[in-house]
């Protein structure tokens, strides 16, 4: 009889394979985990399916995730076949319509685990794209600010995510709203005049110039809001809030009856078709919430306590900056995504600060990219800063930094190099700097004694937190609009 004791070691170690194999296939996925695609095309028919029990507010949100996943696609398929001059602002939109699709889907998912599965979506893609720029990057079939764009997309789905599946921060209540004084009032008019001189030259601009169709649309579209939000920032009563949203609803339409009209006739990309559609979608879903008083509060900048005997204006940039990065809230896995962020979005700032002028590209696209890359950079900025001197401190480097764009694109337009629409434009990112910056400093004067926390309220709809803690940003407070109370 044959001696198998030899190959009991073997054996052995053959079963132990076997079942180590076995045992990771049936591993419960984790929420880094790429999401099965089929699981979320089931979950997006199922948010987009008509419920009778279905209310208006509800009617519209699923029209519009319906829009808006169509609309990704649409630019997503078509991501590597924009010409290289268009393709950093065609970047920029896929993401910014991501984003606003999984925003919109979270608002209809009843389960926790619904709104993990959409917001895994959100990291892969952002993951998918991201390394798809950096192999073309490297290639050098495109600029490198494009791979920085796209990996510091990739981070803030990462934090959004990592942040659901953190325990619900308590909700600080309102403060007081800061009188506005007569500086920041006559900035705000200057603003609005500002912002309409920029409209009116888009609408005559749309469809009449060099320029991308899609980016100009995009880029009106984004301008209507903006107008309506600055005149509401300026309203005292209800009533003009009310006429606001009415006003954007009818340009809206009319946009949207212009897009199908060209689109019946074969002209341009059916995205925009979807793009002007949700753009009409979500201003009827606002005027909805205002009008029943479900209104989504609007994210407010992260309100840190006082330090107490700092002057920000003594605060230097680069030191700042390098505060935020070292001591910048507490070190844990939020905090260091949030710092890997700053430093992406710090490098593409400077990108796309040595490319504006300086590149055959369309000038416009770039000025958008910059004045966008410095919005993104002060808020994750923001997110870091321990105290509100720091946060006003760097309040002023970008206000610099808007003021900076604005005398560089004036000297163009002095020389006679393109038209005034730059120019307003650039103008209108400096304002908004401005006055956001004077509305900080008259809050810190105001004292700090407003952040007294208590718990959410049990209400119908997403909870949602009117104003930050000193440790939570706008990218957690986005988060807490999706949490069930």
């Amino acid at each position: 009889m044959k001696d198998f004791s030899r190959f009991i070691p073997f054996n052995a170690l053959v079963v132990l394979l076997l079942w180590a194999g076995s045992t990771a296939a049936q591993r419960p996925k984790t929420p880094t985990d790429p999401p099965d695609e089929k699981q979320v095309e089931a979950l997006l028919v199922k948010l987009t399916t008509a419920d009778p029990k279905d209310d208006e507010l509800r009617k519209l949100t699923k029209a519009l995730l319906k829009e808006t996943t169509k609309e990704r696609e649409l630019l997503q398929g078509r991501l590597g076949n924009i010409p290289s001059e268009s393709f950093g602002y065609q970047l920029a939109e896929l993401l910014s319509v991501q984003r606003r699709m999984i925003e919109t889907g979270l608002l209809l998912c009843e389960k926790p685990e619904e709104k993990r599965l959409l917001l895994n979506q959100m990291v892969a893609h952002t993951k998918m794209n991201a390394k798809r720029i950096r192999s073309m990057t490297e290639a050098g079939l495109r600029a490198p600010y494009l791979s920085g764009l796209a990996e510091s997309t990739y981070l803030e789905a990462r934090i959004l995510l990592l942040r659901f599946e953190l325990p619900a921060e308590p909700v600080v209540p309102p403060r007081p709203g800061v009188p506005t004084d007569k500086a920041v009032r006559e900035l705000q008019i200057e603003r609005v005049k500002n912002l309409a001189i920029v409209l009116s030259q888009q609408s005559e601009r749309l469809g009449r110039t060099f320029e991308d169709y899609d980016s100009q649309l995009a880029n009106l579209l984004a301008t209507q809001r903006r107008v309506m939000e600055a005149r509401i920032e300026l309203s005292d009563t209800a009533e003009d809030k009310f006429l606001q949203l009415k006003r954007l609803i009818e340009a809206a339409k009319a946009m949207e009856a212009n897009i199908d009209l060209h689109s019946n006739a074969g002209v341009g990309a059916p995205s925009r078709v979807n793009r002007a559609r949700s753009h009409r979608l979500e201003a009827e879903i606002e005027l909805l919430r205002f009008q029943t008083g479900r209104e989504l509060t609007p994210m407010r900048d992260p309100n840190p306590k006082p330090a107490g005997g700092i002057d920000p204006a003594t605060i230097e940039p680069i030191k700042l900056i390098a505060q935020l990065l070292r001591d910048g809230r507490k070190n844990d896995n939020v905090a260091e995504l949030l710092k890997a962020l700053f430093r992406e979005l710090m490098v593409v700032r400077r990108q796309t600060d040595t490319r504006l002028g300086a590149e055959k590209e369309d000038f416009y696209s770039q000025l958008i990219e910059i004045t966008g890359t410095t919005e993104r950079l002060l808020r994750t900025g923001l997110e870091l800063c321990e105290s509100a001197e720091q946060a006003i401190a760097l309040r002023m480097h970008v206000l610099n930094m808007a003021i900076d764009i604005e005398t560089r694109v004036k000297r163009r337009t002095d020389a006679g190099i393109g038209d005034s629409y730059a120019y307003n434009l650039a103008r209108s990112f400096r304002l908004d700097q401005e006055i956001r910056l004077l509305q900080a400093k008259a809050e810190l004067d105001q004292g700090s004694n407003l952040n007294a926390v208590v718990p959410c309220q049990a209400t119908p709809g997403p909870c949602v937190a009117p104003i930050a803690s000193p440790k939570v940003g706008p990218i957690r407070r986005l988060v807490a609009r999706f949490r069930s109370p």
